[in-house]
């Protein structure tokens, strides 16, 4: 609503209210204690490399298909940030307190929760990144129509954490994040059969079922991982849980924007190749708004868009 009323520069605004109730509410309930030992010095020197690493390998490869794959400024930055990760991984090794300890690393069981939390985090933001894009771009919802599709999905799994929850207290570590990742990749492959004239309900259906999937993971992932340290490994347990989290959630979301930007450059030379004057979508495909019907001009323009890929595609195979 706030992006359709306003500007989308204002969706960063929104949490800064609750930002600032939060600050006061930890402030006033949650009274600090001083700590009895001296904590660990911040590794500014891996924080850095860490930095850079992460901005120019995502910017290399978010920028691929628009600068080109080969270009000077792509190889510039995938070997930049090749040799900031290296310089990254090689001062974790050495320094006395490290901003990724690989040396848990070793803990099989704890390198395991790491490897589903990557994949578990790509997705989840992959997701949460594609279907605004595809409800806005493909079938021409609005900002708001977006968010809504979205909602079932969010209050369905505050409603059953408590439940998935109790579940994962009761049974070994593996079934729920097993049943977890069988519900967000059943999820996953009914979007892939999505198309233009996916109704809402039925999408925002698909929605609740990857999340469904989150609900049983979320509770079970991180115990399994920490379970796995000794207590005064836990804190620098807890951040290398977290933060692969997070990685996965970038590199899924760059991949996928990638994708989309290869394929979208495919569909626009199939359509191209196919506008002849001796061959012309027939009437058939461009969408008909009926007499008092809220369709919109821009998503009979992306209906109409929609369905000139697939004519070109179907055109192209029958040659």
């Amino acid at each position: 609503m706030a992006i359709d009323a306003f500007d989308w520069r204002f969706i960063f605004l929104m949490p800064l209210p609750f930002c600032v109730v939060a600050l006061i509410g930890g402030a006033l309930f949650m009274p600090g204690r001083a700590s009895r030992t001296r904590l660990p010095p911040l590794d500014w020197l891996g924080y850095l490399l860490l930095a850079g690493t992460l901005f120019l390998l995502m910017t290399g490869a978010a920028n691929g298909a628009r600068w080109g794959w080969d270009s000077t400024r792509v190889l510039m930055h995938g070997a930049g940030g090749a040799l900031c990760g290296v310089g990254f991984v090689l001062w974790q090794l050495k320094s006395r307190a490290p901003l990724l300890d690989f040396a848990l690393w070793r803990n099989q069981r704890f390198t395991s929760a790491l490897c589903i939390a990557f994949v578990f985090g790509g997705g989840v933001f992959g997701i949460s990144y594609v279907i605004p894009v595809f409800v806005q771009e493909v079938q021409g919802y609005s900002a708001t129509q977006a968010g809504a599709v979205m909602l079932p999905a969010g209050v369905m799994l505050v409603l059953i954490m408590p439940l998935t929850g109790r579940f994962a207290d009761r049974v070994a570590y593996h079934i729920p994040i097993m049943l977890g990742l069988v519900f967000f990749a059943i999820g996953a492959a009914l979007m892939s059969a999505a198309d233009v004239n996916t109704p809402f309900w039925t999408f925002a259906f698909f929605g609740c079922v990857s999340q469904l999937g989150l609900a049983f993971l979320m509770p079970s992932l991180s115990v399994s991982a920490l379970s796995a340290l000794q207590p005064h490994q836990l804190f620098r347990g807890s951040g290398n849980v977290n933060f692969i989290r997070q990685l996965g959630g970038a590199v899924g979301t760059n991949l996928i924007v990638v994708w989309v930007q290869l394929r979208t450059a495919v569909h626009s030379e199939v359509i191209t190749a196919t506008q002849t004057a001796d061959n012309q979508p027939p009437a058939s495909f461009y969408p008909r708004s009926p007499r008092g019907s809220p369709r919109s001009p821009l998503r009979m323009e992306r209906r109409t868009r929609w369905r000139l890929v697939t004519w070109a595609r179907c055109s192209k195979r029958k040659r």
